[in-house]
């Protein structure tokens, strides 16, 4: 009876458990052999159970391609046979063969997993590799790019060093050959005028002597003056005007020759002739005696034009120049001025129509300058002065005259310090529109100032005059009109 329904439920078993097994078998199957064509397999697995009537019939281990698989299961099939059945036994209990197939499901669920593992592994491995392959040679190329581009400026750079290199020897080449040609320029004015001088000298002494000889041979008789020394009779020509001293020179040979000489020459005051004086008389005396000039006074000449005035220029020993009230005086004039007469100490150019471009001149040529007065010169601006801080003149400068420039502001008397560390006196007289910040901004850098004279500068205040007073050097201090001063500052100031 017990065999009997055994039968009975394996069956009902069978039919309920038919078709999950067939799939687990051939999925187990497929796992296990890993076959090349997975369809041609599923077919040939079809016609294996194709003339079996149950399950229990087909064979499984003939799915599987590998004899050594075959064999392990047909031995563990032998030895579980042994040891669970009996002799003559041909049934196996239920619950062993479910327990035998969930193991066996679980094995094989674990070795598909470890299969699947692998798989993924090496898929990732293969996808990482070219990526970093790609990488390293995305790496090697930017470097590639980088060691190109690095080349081709290391390049760039040498040409452009030899570039520079060369056009600096060029440079300097040229930088020398001016220089030199200025040298050589320089020392031919010098001979020049050297040569000028001798020959001078030398008619002088020609003249001398022939007017002696001339008058023992014609036996003329010599007034009283003729017939002093040479020294007393210049001393006495020296007292008289240049109109007189002119007229003297056409009384007879001997007065012409001692009129001649260098000595009475030396200081030339046109502005006493000024009204009787011409042009040619100018150009006359000044390319005649050249040499000898040193002070030339030409104060309030406005007759005189540029062919008398440009010859200003040939006095290479000029030392004081005064063309004040001149009106024909201008920028080109000056510019020709400093250039022929670099001993130049005294200038002044008061009431001229002069502009920026003049004190541009006297800062790269006047080295010298001493004196300069610019009062009531309208035309300059602060510009003007800003040339001081670049240029090379003006560093010795002791007296400057600003008297009626109201066109200064604050920021010329800013440039005046600090291109003339060693002035000494300034005057800035008739100025209504000077302010403290002017005197503040010119005591800032001129410490050397002894003389200040400020007359007619109604907007002055006490701030001012502190200052003043605070400059150690201060000797002389000029001022008038209407000023605001307090009686401890102007005591301050006097003692």
């Amino acid at each position: 009876m017990a065999v009997k329904n055994t039968e009975s439920v394996l069956k009902e078993c069978e039919m309920k458990h038919c078709l999950p097994q067939l799939c687990k078998g051939i999925l187990t199957a497929s796992c296990l052999s890993c076959p090349s064509d997975p369809i041609q397999f599923l077919k040939d697995t079809l016609l294996a159970f194709q003339g079996n009537d149950n399950l229990q019939t087909v064979d499984w281990y003939k799915l599987v391609a590998d004899p050594k698989q075959h064999t392990a299961i047909s031995l563990t099939r032998r030895t579980m046979d042994t040891l669970y059945m009996g002799p003559g036994d041909n049934t196996v209990d239920l619950c062993f063969l479910e327990k035998a197939s969930s193991f066996y499901r679980k094995s094989l669920i674990s070795s598909c997993f470890r299969k699947w593992k692998r798989f993924t592994v090496q898929s990732k491995t293969g996808t990482t590799e070219p990526i970093l392959t790609m990488d390293m040679t995305k790496e090697h190329f930017e470097k590639k790019c980088q060691q190109v581009a690095f080349t081709k400026w290391l390049n760039w750079v040498t040409l452009q060093k030899k570039a520079k290199t060369a056009a600096i020897e060029k440079l300097e080449t040229l930088v020398n050959t001016w220089q030199l040609r200025r040298i050589v320029v320089t020392w031919h004015h010098a001979t020049k005028d050297t040569k000028t001088t001798k020959e001078h000298f030398k008619r002088l002494k020609m003249s001398f002597t022939e007017v002696g000889h001339k008058d023992h041979q014609t036996g003329e008789r010599h007034d009283g003056l003729s017939g002093l020394p040479s020294s007393l009779s210049l001393k006495i020509f020296q007292y008289l005007e240049l109109r007189d001293q002119l007229n003297c020179a056409a009384v007879c040979c001997t007065w012409k020759s001692i009129i001649q000489s260098g000595t009475l020459w030396s200081q030339i005051n046109f502005s006493a002739g000024k009204d009787w004086i011409t042009d040619s008389t100018v150009k006359h005396i000044l390319q005649s005696y050249q040499p000898f000039v040193t002070h030339l006074n030409l104060r309030g000449c406005t007759s005189l034009k540029w062919p008398s005035l440009k010859c200003i220029s040939v006095c290479r020993n000029l030392q004081e120049l005064n063309v004040s009230e001149c009106f024909n005086v201008t920028d080109m004039l000056v510019q020709k001025i400093v250039e022929g007469c670099p001993c130049l100490l005294y200038l002044n150019l008061s009431y001229t129509l002069v502009t920026n471009k003049t004190l541009r001149e006297l800062s790269r040529s006047c080295l010298s300058l001493q004196y300069l007065s610019l009062a009531y010169c309208y035309r300059f601006t602060d510009k003007g002065f800003l040339y001081l801080t670049t240029g090379k003149g003006w560093r010795n400068l002791i007296h400057l005259d600003l008297s009626g420039c109201t066109q200064m502001t604050v920021n010329g008397f800013r440039y005046i310090a600090a291109g003339c560390p060693a002035l000494r006196e300034i005057v800035i007289n008739d100025m209504p529109t000077l302010s403290d910040s002017c005197i503040l901004a010119l005591l800032a850098k001129c410490h050397c100032l002894s003389a200040i004279s400020l007359l007619d500068a109604p907007h002055l205040s006490d701030v001012a005059f502190k200052a003043i007073a605070e400059a150690a050097k201060l000797k002389t201090f000029s001022t008038e009109g209407e000023v605001i001063l307090h009686l401890a500052t102007f005591i301050s100031i006097c003692t």
